[in-house]
């Protein structure tokens, strides 16, 4: 089944229109050649696909080409690459800034445990 999956994407790949009258191929555009091998393993792979993972993975594959600092990520990828420059940790209830060694919460959670174990919004935490 997957030599069969394979021979449909490269004729896929390869895939032409055909002018009758002209008996000539026409190649397809890079952008259809994407879209006509996506929808093929969606359909015809052996198992289920998750579409959005494929459609990742190719982009992700694309940007590899370009050059090391060019990447893509998902919403969910994002926020956690994001969080350490918001100066946010919720694993023990604040918010902080951190300032050469020394750690300024700037709040913390409601009913989070810092809050629970008296730490304030303006204490400097210098040793854990």
């Amino acid at each position: 089944m997957r030599h069969f999956l394979l021979s449909i994407l490269s004729a896929a790949m390869l895939a032409t229109t055909f002018i009758p009258s002209a008996a000539q191929m026409i190649p397809l555009p890079a952008n259809r050649k994407l879209q006509i091998a996506e929808d093929l393993i969606s359909h015809y792979y052996v198992e289920p696909v998750d579409r959005d993972t494929i459609v990742d993975g190719a982009i992700r594959a694309m940007l590899k080409t370009l050059d090391p600092h060019s990447i893509y990520s998902t919403p969910e990828e994002t926020k956690e690459l994001n969080e350490p420059l918001n100066g946010n940790f919720s694993g023990v209830g604040i918010s902080f800034n951190m300032a050469s060694d020394t750690l300024y919460v700037i709040s913390t959670i409601s009913g989070g445990p810092s809050e629970r174990v008296g730490i304030l919004p303006g204490d400097r935490i210098i040793e854990v």
